[in-house]
Formats: C-alpha cells, sequence, structure tokens
C-alpha cells in the first residue's frame, strides 16, 4: 500500500501585445510587441489581445493498493484520488458578452451598455434594463473582473488480471476520470458557462504473448457527463471549448505482432468505435434574461423546461443519437519490417474511416488510407558508433485527405480542416558519441 500527496501552484502572467510587420508581412518579433516595439491605440496604451493574471492551484490525496494472490496468478490494483483544483483570474481588460467573449483591451469608449459580474448572475446596470426577451445588445460587454474557481471529484479505480497459462491472461479495469474547464473558457465571462467533464470507463482485455506472436482484443466502454469538445473560431483563430452533454462510447481495439523469422516482423491493427450523443444541445441563446439562482449559467436546457420562468430562453440542435464529431467508427492499418543488419525497412499503412465535422452530423470529412516508408541505414561499419542515416517517405501515394477538424455544432458554423500532409520526404543523419 501506499499513499501521495501532490502540490503545484502556478503562478501565470499573460498578456498579447501585437507588433508590427515588415514590407512583406513577417512579424518584426515571434513575440509580437512583447520584446520588441508595440502598437499603441489613438490614446498612447499599448493594444493587446489579452491582459490577465492567474493562479492555478492544485492539491491532491491518493492512496493505492497492490495485491497477488494465488502464486503471483491473480494481481489486484485498487486506488483512489482526489483532486482539489482551484483557479484564481484576475481579468485586466473588459470582455464581449456576446459571441466568443473575446477580450477588449483598449480604451476605446466602449458604450452605454456593460454587463458587471455580481454574486453568480448576470446583472445589468440600472441604464440599461432591457424586458425579458429582449435582445442582447452587440456592443454589450463585461467589465474588467476577478473570479475564484474550484473543481475536484473523489476519483476511484480498480483493475485485476489473471494469468490463466504463461501466455494466455485475462484483465478487466474501471476507472472515474475528470477534466476541469481550460483557463481560456473560464476568462470569456465572469460566471462560467464550461462545466467539468465527468466519466466512468470499463475495460476487458485478453492477451495472448508468446516469442514470436503478441496479440490484444480489448473491449471497452465510456460513459461521458458534460462531455467536453473543442470548436475552432477562424475569427478569432483560436479554439473553444463548448458542451455538448451525456455521450455513450463503446468500442473494441485488436492488435496482434508476428515476428515469423528473426529479420522480419508483421503488425495488424484494428478498431471500432460507436459515440453516440445522448442530448440535443444548446444552439444558442435567442433572447436575454437574468439568470438568476439555483439555476447555472450555461445549463442546457434543451431536455427539458427550466422551472424558473425568467431565466435564459434557448433554441436548440438535434443532437441526440448522432455520432460523436471528428471520431470515425472503422480503424485499421499494419506494418511490415525488414531487419538485415545494417539496412532496415519499413512500410506502413493506415485507414480512417469518415468522420463527421458538426453535432448534428450534416458536415461529413470522407474516409481515407495514408501509406508511409521507411529506411534506416546504421553507420558503424563506418567507424561512427551509434550513428545512422535515415530515410522517411510520408503518405506515398500522395492521397489528399483532411486531418484534424474545427467542429461546430450544424453546417452553419462552417467547421475547419487541417489539410493532411502531402508526400513529404525526410532525411536524417544522426551521429552518437
Amino acid at each position: 500500500m501506499r499513499v501521495a500527496y501532490t502540490y503545484d501552484r502556478a503562478h501565470h502572467r499573460q498578456t498579447g501585445e501585437f507588433g508590427y510587420l515588415d514590407l512583406v508581412g513577417n512579424a518584426l518579433s515571434p513575440f509580437g510587441g512583447r520584446n520588441s516595439t508595440p502598437v499603441l491605440d489613438a490614446a498612447g496604451n499599448v493594444l493587446q489581445q489579452r491582459d490577465r493574471t492567474s493562479i492555478a492551484l492544485l492539491n491532491q490525496l491518493s492512496g493505492q493498493y497492490i495485491g497477488n494472490f494465488f502464486n503471483r496468478k491473480l494481481r489486484i490494483e485498487a486506488g483512489v484520488r482526489r483532486p482539489f483544483f482551484v483557479r484564481e483570474l484576475n481579468n485586466h481588460c473588459y470582455t464581449f458578452a456576446t459571441g466568443s467573449g473575446f477580450a477588449y483591451c483598449t480604451s476605446q469608449v466602449l458604450g452605454s451598455t456593460p454587463i458587471a459580474p455580481a454574486a453568480g448572475n448576470y446583472v445589468v446596470p440600472a441604464n440599461f434594463a432591457p424586458a425579458l426577451g429582449s435582445p442582447v445588445p452587440s456592443n454589450a460587454v463585461y467589465a474588467p473582473f476577478k473570479a475564484k474557481y474550484k473543481f475536484g471529484k473523489l476519483l476511484p479505480n480498480i483493475g485485476a488480471t489473471y494469468h490463466v497459462t504463461d501466455a494466455v491472461s485475462l484483465s478487466a479495469n474501471y476507472a472515474k476520470g475528470f477534466s476541469s474547464p481550460r483557463t481560456d473558457n473560464l476568462y470569456r465571462r465572469p460566471v462560467v458557462v464550461v462545466t467539468p467533464e465527468e466519466t466512468n470507463a470499463y475495460d476487458v482485455t485478453a492477451r495472448y504473448t508468446t516469442r514470436n506472436i503478441q496479440a490484444q482484443l480489448t473491449g471497452w466502454k465510456i460513459d461521458y457527463k458534460n462531455r467536453i469538445v473543442s470548436s475552432f473560431d477562424p475569427d478569432l483563430g483560436i479554439s473553444l471549448d463548448r458542451n455538448v452533454g451525456k455521450v455513450k462510447s463503446k468500442g473494441v481495439d485488436a492488435s496482434i505482432a508476428f515476428r515469423p523469422v528473426k529479420q522480419l516482423s508483421l503488425l495488424a491493427i484494428a478498431s471500432y468505435i460507436d459515440a453516440k450523443l445522448e442530448d440535443n444541445v444548446l444552439l444558442g441563446t435567442a433572447k436575454y434574461a437574468v439568470v438568476q439562482p439555483p439555476l447555472a449559467v450555461g445549463t442546457i436546457y434543451c431536455n427539458g423546461a427550466p422551472t424558473v420562468t425568467n431565466t435564459v430562453v434557448s433554441t436548440c440542435a438535434p443532437t441526440a443519437g448522432k455520432m460523436v464529431t471528428e471520431t470515425p467508427k472503422w480503424q485499421y492499418g499494419g506494418r511490415i519490417g525488414f531487419d538485415m543488419g545494417p539496412v532496415s525497412l519499413g512500410l506502413q499503412g493506415k485507414h480512417v474511416g469518415k468522420r463527421f465535422a458538426t453535432d448534428t452530423n450534416d458536415v461529413v470529412s470522407k474516409s481515407y488510407t495514408n501509406i508511409d516508408f521507411d529506411a534506416r541505414l546504421a553507420l558503424n561499419g563506418f567507424g561512427l558508433r551509434g550513428a545512422y542515416a535515415q530515410l522517411n517517405v510520408i503518405n506515398v501515394t500522395n492521397r489528399f485527405y483532411l486531418g484534424n477538424i474545427g467542429t461546430q455544432i450544424n453546417a452553419a458554423g462552417n467547421p475547419n480542416f487541417s489539410i493532411g500532409s502531402p508526400r513529404t520526404f525526410i532525411g536524417t543523419l544522426n551521429i552518437g558519441f
């Protein structure tokens, strides 16, 4: 048995000074105006995209038990941990109340419709009192604010492995997981709108291991509460986190590695994933209203009527039963490797099934297959111990495909895609001393 305590404190001071470009469009400094000539506004203030101070604090208690039974055929591991996360935030800039919650750090007059934070509510000043259902003014902002958030959860885990024979083993595991919102999301408004993600993960695995064969088959299931996904905002050039409610995810992973002779190795992998959204997600706040306790700001009211009349009136997207974005149902691939003295060669390929770019599954990224090649020549025979020359060819067939996806709720959000690497040659010379 063992117990542990973890303490971690990080003090962050973050600014975002804009800098100048040269005549051909290159930045004079990779850090903008931080260590170079800053851009000033009409009042002589430094133009910034953020100006904030934060303290991230973690205190965590944990314990673990490991036991071996029946002549060490059965191994049991059980543990529990309790993290205590604290985020102390100080936003020195105004923040737009509509849209992305982007910081506004100039001395420009912002109009007469600021929304100030107070005691967990969105409270409007006396000179701005729209009736319930009135639209939010486009120039509404939050004044600079301080906020403090606490996150944490008791997280148990338990696992067992049983060796049926020297070659065959069976294992099963359970773990509870927790993920708090990113600091960037906590700065978007005085009251957080991204709630922590919680998971319950289960898996069962069978393994077969000998000198020449290693095979594994795993079935798993993960239940998400308040699943967090990221969406890219092309206007701001940043990714924003959002909750999509409950998600049920399950699948099977399989792999087998076989070495029939010393010089030849073969590997095959495959996985199947079924990940479905359980709830309809918030499409947007259609009307303005004051959010009052006990209702939490950002609560998704798509799956049941709110119990208080003076609350957010929202529209919802029909996402229940849809596949989780950027998650292919099928992935499979393999690798062939030859090792002949100083020369080694490898050829590998992977197929990725179609993926959805929106929660409503109305934008699809097609499936693709990518093939890579590598070759290495050891240079020990030339008196260079540990040295080698290597060639890698990425995407041998020069297949056009889409890599990462900046997801959105539906097609109206215009999801963004990163283009995958074209055929690329990489040469490496490694010298050991």
